[in-house]
């Protein structure tokens, strides 16, 4: 059986309109309307050509450096190594949104570098081989024993270093160091539970307020977990709850809060080392103007600074326990409610509000 397709594509369209010239649209005509009114524009900036471009990009990209700086230009400094260390802090931390603590400890390298007797950083005008040269040099005067410490000590360098050509816009892909590895992580080493007794009833001072100072910050340290110089140095009174039992820490490594929900012996309790017993015996003693909210304060009335603390808690705590830090208060706590939760890791994760369940 033959199919036959019929189609209409080749026969001629009789019913097709075509307009013509004076038909729809008229003829074709130029409508150049801006040559019209070209001559009634003046232009609104001035023409900046050769020199005078060049200098007003100049002063363009110097006025934004100044303003809002997104990188940090040394030559503006004048040879001034703390003016030029605040402008990167200032970009560190606001423009990288990074700890003010970690960049504290890298800005004492760099001071450190740039005053070395030996192989001395210029860090105005930065160069690699100066870089390799004395990480180089400190690498080979690092003391053998501590193998593990030099070799932290000069990845640190390394991240400082890195950290500041960043700041100022340099790439250190191409430098040609690269750090030494890791060492093997150390044991962590705790004081057992007759150990943290001791230094909660050790006699640390004649002067009363002083002896129960420490006291109760070791009490406390070991009891809560917090870092002990950072969140301890800035607690303050009103963050304290009694009624409710709970204690507010800021936290200056993350920037945020934690809430704490304690045990009556650290909160009320009359016979414990407890807060309502320090904040209304204790601190009223040596409280004066300078103290302002501040939980803890010194024997002369004024908060401590966290490196004064960190600095004074080491020397208390040695005295009973020579491999004392004060970071053994946090792990040390770390572990007691690991064991007082039957190794429940995710409650002791929230309770010291660790970031990943790996750290726990």
């Amino acid at each position: 059986m033959d199919i036959v397709i019929v189609t209409s594509f080749n026969k001629p369209q009789k019913d097709v309109f075509l307009p013509q010239n004076n038909e729809v649209g008229g003829k074709q005509k130029s409508c150049d309307i801006l040559a019209g009114i070209g001559p009634s524009i003046e232009p609104t900036f001035p023409k900046c050509l050769g020199k005078d471009m060049v200098d007003l990009e100049y002063e363009l990209k110097k006025y934004y450096e100044l303003t809002k700086p997104r990188l940090v230009n040394p030559a503006l400094y004048n040879h001034d190594l703390d003016q030029l260390l605040n402008a990167v802090e200032n970009w560190w931390i606001r423009t990288q949104r990074k700890s003010g603590g970690t960049f504290n400890r890298r800005r004492n390298l760099l001071e450190e570098m740039a005053k070395s007797p030996v192989f001395p950083i210029d860090l105005f005008d930065l160069d690699p081989d100066q870089v390799y040269y004395h990480l180089t040099w400190k690498e080979e005067n690092y003391d053998k024993v501590s193998n593990r410490n030099g070799k932290d000590a000069m990845r640190n360098r390394w991240r400082a270093l890195t950290m500041y050509a960043k700041a100022i816009g340099k790439d250190v892909s191409n430098w040609n160091y690269v750090p030494p590895k890791p060492g093997r992580p150390k044991h962590k080493i705790i004081p057992l539970p007759k150990d943290v007794y001791r230094m909660v009833h050790y006699h640390y001072s004649d002067d009363p307020y002083e002896n129960a100072l420490y006291q109760h910050l070791f009490f406390h340290g070991f009891l809560i977990g917090p870092r002990p110089d950072s969140e301890f140095s800035i607690l303050e009174c009103k963050n304290v709850h009694y009624e409710d039992k709970y204690v507010h820490f800021y936290q200056p490594k993350v920037g945020a809060w934690r809430l704490i929900a304690l045990e009556p012996e650290v909160m009320t309790m009359a016979t414990r080392k407890s807060y309502k017993n320090w904040i209304e015996k204790w601190r009223p003693k040596v409280e004066n103007q300078k103290s302002g909210d501040y939980v803890y304060l010194q024997p002369n009335g004024k908060p401590f600074t966290d490196n004064y603390l960190r600095k004074q808690l080491n020397v208390m705590g040695k005295r009973v326990w020579p491999q004392f830090h004060p970071t053994v208060c946090r792990d040390w706590c770390s572990i007691a409610r690991l064991i007082e939760s039957d190794f429940n890791i995710e409650k002791v994760r929230k309770w010291m509000e660790h970031s990943d369940l790996r750290v726990t």
